[in-house]
């Protein structure tokens, strides 16, 4: 048996059977490297420092972070074949990363200027009211693109965060992303019900206007969607970031993917002097590390730590 036959068969069969299909999707990715460097070479002749080869190559394309998942992916594939005797031994796990691998990259945070012109620039643009949501209460990528107006309170200034999109491919890797409806991530403390400031409601009052006027065509299924396309339906996220693309460039910002809104808004929080346990509550942060920063909840079943200080940093712009 080859590398190449290992991953095969314990992508179809295991990992297929327990992962979700966004796991999967990332799974397959890490196995296409793994294949292209290692597929070939038999199972019985396969060493450390073969696997160590292989992510010393990539180190030079990939980051810490990537090398990491390709490893645990092969890691994870050489365990399953042990059990059934295939391999005598997990030479994944006795390898090691490269010394100089580099770091993974951070998101990036607007400062309160950048985020001043970021608005600015943004208006107008059809995904203002989307990218508003984000930056004032800090939701994930696919919580906002889930939100639907039935999780939204205009009248109170209140937003329920009860589920996430997720694009997956869920026939075989080189079909079309499925969108799909699923909880929200963060367990219990992932479905949160924040305070908008008065600014992004107003925002999301403007685009509901807009929508009920454009859209002609309706999914059935998709009716609901705050942020929907011009027949009713998901957003497409590909569009999402060459938009966000073209507004940065044009504000001179520089590069901005969707999900530094997010780190963007725990920044600003944290500047306006808002403690981190709340922000974290207000995230929908669940962990060992966070859970050590969000020991003490907010007393009020609505999270309103944005409300006040986007109003006041953004409100204006």
């Amino acid at each position: 048996m080859s590398v190449a036959d290992l991953l095969d068969r314990w992508l179809s069969t295991a990992a297929a059977a327990r992962v979700e299909p966004n796991t999967l999707d990332s799974y397959r990715w890490a196995a296409r490297h793994l294949t292209r460097g290692l597929g070939t070479r038999r199972l019985a002749k396969l060493t450390p420092e073969d696997v160590e080869e292989l992510l010393r190559i990539k180190s030079g394309t990939l980051g810490k972070a990537s090398l990491i998942r390709v490893r645990s992916v092969l890691v994870q594939a050489l365990t399953w074949a042990e059990k059934r005797g295939y391999v005598s031994r997990n030479v994944a796990a006795l390898s090691e990363l490269p010394s100089d691998a580099r770091p993974p990259r951070s998101g990036r945070a607007l400062t309160i200027n950048e985020a001043g012109t970021f608005v600015a620039a943004a208006q107008g643009n059809q995904y203002f009211a989307l990218w508003l949501t984000q930056l004032c209460l800090g939701l994930r990528p696919g919580e906002v693109a889930a939100l639907q107006w039935s999780d939204i309170d205009l009248s109170g200034g209140v937003i329920h965060i009860r589920s996430s999109l997720r694009w997956s491919r869920q026939d075989h890797e080189d079909g079309p992303k499925i969108p799909t409806l699923v909880k929200t991530k963060g367990g219990p403390r992932g479905r949160r019900s924040l305070a908008a400031p008065p600014s992004m409601v107003h925002a999301l009052i403007q685009h509901r206007e807009r929508y009920e006027a454009d859209v002609e065509l309706r999914s059935p299924h998709w009716r609901d969607l705050v942020f929907a396309n011009e027949r009713g339906g998901p957003l497409d996220p590909a569009n999402i970031r060459r938009q966000l693309g073209k507004v940065v460039l044009a504000g001179g910002l520089g590069h901005l993917r969707p999900y530094d809104l997010r780190h963007s808004a725990a920044s600003l929080l944290a500047a306006a002097g808002v403690p981190i346990e709340v922000i974290a509550d207000l995230l929908g942060h669940e962990g060992i590390r966070m859970a050590r920063l969000v020991y003490v909840h907010a007393v009020s079943p609505t999270v309103d730590a944005a409300a006040g200080p986007m109003e006041r940093l953004l409100g204006r712009s």
